[in-house]
């Protein structure tokens, strides 16, 4: 389990955990155990852990056990983790006052009064970065809150159901001395697993609380952001003089139901899950980011424009009804934009536009960096031979001096020798002869005359067979010549 890998091990726990172990899974059990296979084992030790964990934490609950095991309440960290949420939330209702001012200052800079000096464009650059800053504590700042608060309420819920089971198992042994493991064990179960689980949320708070450190100790090595005290003032004193929009007709509203290459506004009466449309670029409205440069959060409740997939709000009527006139331009402005503010490619969440800037991709190898530190993966593949013949091995070399000695005289004795060779009819290295005979060829004569004989056919027919009874029978034979025009009769019998 999770927990128990945290503990320190000590006498009082080793005997806790071998008389739980025991009591388990006795000595007599281990032959069977090791005849199971090796996924049978590891089922079968998972559960012996959960079950044996489930008793330390009701022996812990008891007062009797539970050495080295951290309380659910009391060691789990909710307390530094609420104190943590409440300056979370002190810091971001003052970071969201101060973008406000930011935005308030440069919307209204361009109608200052004559009377008052118009700011440099150097500070104009400035308080953009800064609100660029702003909003990116904020937005750092806006995720651990949401992640804290959903950690604790899980916790929260974790504890309440834990208790309840602890006193119902409670309930169940009494001051009995043995009880029906199928009743206790799955107890024991759902006790370690929601131990686990709330295990699991207090290292989540735990971190989270260490990233508003950093993010806090940040904070402190810069400037914090503060508008320029003339700067608000004038903007206040000017807000009287910025002219109202002119009044523009909206576009009418869609069914959600029209092609993504038309820019689509999609309002709560015409489209039924209006609610719960996923709004892109953090909800800000890129008409104001495109044409000024200044992060600005649009307004929902003039509609949800739907363009190539995706969603945005805008500031103003006027904002909406030029983004729908031409929205691939301000698609291409606000890449440009972060081309120039890297900064605004994870604030607007872009990073699946750039991937060689995700955080992700940089941290999974999969964007083209490699961190410092971290090793290089590459896939590779290598082919080797089946049986590998040693090439330094010399066929030649022989170690026997006596063959050695034998070889050297015989190759003396060849060279004193004289080699004659003849050529003869019977010898195997005389000549191949071939020869090429043509066969005859097939002859046949055809003549113009045809001839041939049909002979005369003779036919006998009777007479008389019926009729009176004093007729006579006769036969009469006929011959036919088929050579002549007609037939002839020889003979009559």
């Amino acid at each position: 389990a999770g927990p128990a890998a945290q503990e320190k091990p000590g006498p009082a726990m080793e005997r806790e955990v071998a008389a739980a172990l025991e009591s388990v899974f006795p000595r007599v059990g281990l032959r069977a155990f090791m005849n199971l296979t090796d996924a049978e084992k590891t089922t079968q030790l998972s559960e012996l852990c959960s079950i044996v964990l489930g008793i330390r934490l009701f022996n812990q609950h008891l007062d009797k056990g539970g050495v080295g095991l951290p309380h659910i309440k009391r060691d789990m960290g909710v307390k530094a983790a609420e104190n943590t949420l409440k300056v979370v939330d002190a810091e971001i209702d003052t970071l969201t006052d101060v973008c406000k001012q930011y935005v308030e200052v440069l919307l209204t800079v361009q109608h200052f009064k004559d009377p008052t000096p118009k700011p440099k464009l150097s500070e104009l650059e400035l308080c953009k970065q800064e609100l660029f800053l702003c909003r990116q504590y904020l937005s750092y700042l806006l995720s651990v809150q949401d992640d804290m608060r959903t950690a604790l309420s899980r916790m929260s819920d974790i504890q309440e159901q834990y208790e309840h089971d602890l006193e119902h198992l409670q309930a169940l042994v009494g001051h009995k001395t043995s009880v029906p493991k199928d009743q206790v064990y799955p107890k024991f179960d759902v006790l370690t697993k929601l131990y686990t689980a709330a295990f699991n949320e207090s290292i989540l708070l735990g971190q989270r609380c260490k990233l508003v450190k950093i993010l806090q100790d940040f904070k402190k090595g810069n400037a914090d952001p503060r508008v320029d005290a003339r700067l608000l003032r004038d903007a206040i004193n000017s807000k009287v003089h910025v002219p109202a929009d002119d009044a523009v007709q909206l576009p009418p509203a869609g069914s959600g139901s029209e092609p993504d290459d038309r820019a689509t506004r999609l309002t709560q009466e015409s489209f039924s899950e209006f609610l719960q449309l996923p709004v892109d670029f953090q909800g800000f409205c890129i008409f104001t980011l495109a044409t000024q440069q200044i992060l600005v959060p649009g307004n929902p409740s003039l509609g949800v424009v739907k363009y190539q997939g995706r969603h945005c709000v805008f500031l103003t009527e006027k904002a909406l009804v030029e983004f729908c006139s031409g929205p691939e331009k301000y698609y291409v402005f606000v890449r440009e934009a972060c081309y120039k503010h890297p900064e605004l490619i994870h604030l607007l969440r872009l990073h699946e536009d750039f991937p060689k800037s995700s955080l992700l991709g940089i941290l999974q190898g999969t964007a083209g960096y490699v961190l410092a530190g971290q090793a290089e993966c590459t896939d590779g593949q290598t082919q080797t031979p089946m049986h590998i013949v040693e090439n330094h091995i010399d066929p030649n070399y022989e170690w026997n001096e006596w063959r050695m000695r034998q070889d050297a005289l015989h190759s003396a004795d060849i060279k004193q020798k004289k080699t004659d060779s003849t050529q003869t009819v019977q010898s195997s290295m005389r000549r191949e002869n071939e020869s090429q005979v043509y066969l005859p060829k097939e002859a046949g004569t055809n003549t113009t005359v045809d001839s041939g004989t049909n002979p005369p056919r003779l036919t006998n027919y009777m007479t008389g067979l019926r009729g009176e009874v004093h007729n006579q029978l006769k036969v009469v034979q006929l011959q036919f010549d088929l050579t002549s025009a007609h037939a002839q009769k020889s003979k009559r019998g």
